[in-house]
């Protein structure tokens, strides 16, 4: 719930993700094509929009205590049209949900970022509207991982410069390169400024940050009702480490909740994405099941987008994916998205390209990094256009053309 936060969709939220995860511990929440779910702190609304768009009989509602991030989200909801998904700008500790109203509840990037108060909001309204079988997400700040992340919350804290200057500045301070503490130091510089400035702004800059050890969180869900089930995935550790690690601590931990604190240990792990349920999980992993197939269509004569995937391209920078990702865009995809509203076939696009490019509108540089010529343009837009379409099916941005109605 902070303006800083970008605001992207986020695909482990994905109800379809959630449900399959709670499936090998032995919870049945449902279909997810129907799920109700609730964002908490959904700024634009970006995730819970590209999830409604894409699962009409699924309903989604999400809040944010920011007015000004919210009136633009119900804006693109009711550009799209869409009638199962409304923002609400209210602030959490006073908003009302019925007994049971939700089969899923995301609470990405707030937990450790918000007050006392908002935090004890967030698990009341976790014990209240969740349903029995429900799957509750939260993500948080783990230690002792994020031990090392408060040494740039220190360098941000005495500065006088925006967050991302004052890191900056922390990474040329001299003997930083002389220990390996310090090269650590150096390495989450440099992984944060990578995410850009709001991602700095948020992590490093928030008055109310706090971390927790999976204990923690693990002792006071259960003060509320809820069980801790798993995580959705280890996020920012090296897949083949964790495997280790995961397996030697349950090796040496009959008790889960042990044996994820011992994890937490061995792996430094900075971040979790946890989720809890009121039903109990089984003691043993259940085979998953796998709710969505994918397979790549065949490329319709007329290429058509959801009006979601347009409206994204020409506001957003990025477009988020069936899987609830997001790719950033090249001007030549956006282009093209942009144009594929059903009406164009191959020709008319690759037509509407080569106008953009005789603009100045879009560049496509040569493997010599230039700009391609005329008769380049001539012998190749062709294929350059091919292959960009090839990307979009691919990414299953490309919707199938509507079945002929029978005669």
């Amino acid at each position: 719930m902070h303006e800083s936060y970008a605001d992207r969709p986020v695909a482990q939220t994905h109800p379809s993700v959630l449900f399959e995860v709670a499936r090998r511990w032995g919870i049945e929440p449902g279909p997810s094509t129907r799920a109700r779910v609730l964002e908490i702190g959904c700024a634009h609304g970006v995730n819970v929009i590209a999830m409604a768009a894409r699962m009409p009989e699924a309903t989604f509602v999400g809040v944010d205590v920011d007015a000004a991030a919210v009136g633009v989200g119900r804006r693109r909801i009711e550009e799209l049209g869409l009638r199962n998904v409304q923002l609400h700008a209210v602030d959490l500790a006073a908003f009302e949900a019925e007994a049971s109203s939700f089969d899923a509840i995301v609470a990405h990037g707030v937990f450790s970022w918000v007050d006392e108060d908002t935090r004890a909001a967030l698990w009341r309204l976790l014990a209240r509207a969740l349903s029995p079988a429900g799957i509750a997400y939260l993500s948080y700040n783990v230690r002792p991982g994020d031990g090392i992340r408060e040494v740039l919350r220190m360098a941000v804290a005495i500065s006088d410069a925006s967050p991302a200057s004052a890191l900056e500045a922390l990474r040329e301070a001299p003997g930083l390169q002389a220990t390996h503490r310090g090269k650590a130091v150096l390495a989450e510089i440099d992984a944060a400024l990578s995410y850009g400035e709001n991602y700095v702004a948020h992590e490093y800059a928030t008055a109310h940050h706090q971390a927790f050890s999976v204990s923690e969180v693990w002792e006071t869900a259960e003060a509320h009702g809820l069980h801790y089930v798993d995580d959705v995935a280890p996020m920012g550790i090296q897949p083949e480490a964790f495997a280790i690690a995961a397996a030697e601590a349950c090796a040496r931990h009959e008790d889960r909740r042990a044996a994820e604190q011992m994890l937490d240990l061995a792996v430094v792990r900075q971040f979790r994405a946890t989720l809890l349920s009121k039903t109990a999980p089984a003691r043993t992993r259940l085979a998953a099941t796998k709710e969505h197939a994918a397979k790549v269509p065949p490329m319709p004569t007329h290429p058509r987008v959801l009006p979601l995937t347009r409206l994204e391209s020409v506001e957003l920078g990025f477009v988020s994916t069936p899987g609830n990702n997001y790719q950033p865009l090249h001007p030549l995809h956006a282009a093209l998205l942009e144009a594929m509203d059903g009406t164009r076939d191959r020709e008319a696009l690759v037509a509407l390209v080569r106008a953009r490019v005789d603009a100045g509108e879009v560049t496509l540089p040569t493997q010599q990094g230039t700009p391609p010529t005329t008769e380049e343009l001539d012998a190749g837009l062709g294929d350059v256009v091919d292959a960009a379409l090839r990307d979009c099916l691919g990414a299953g941005l490309i919707v199938a053309e509507p079945a002929a109605r029978p005669r």
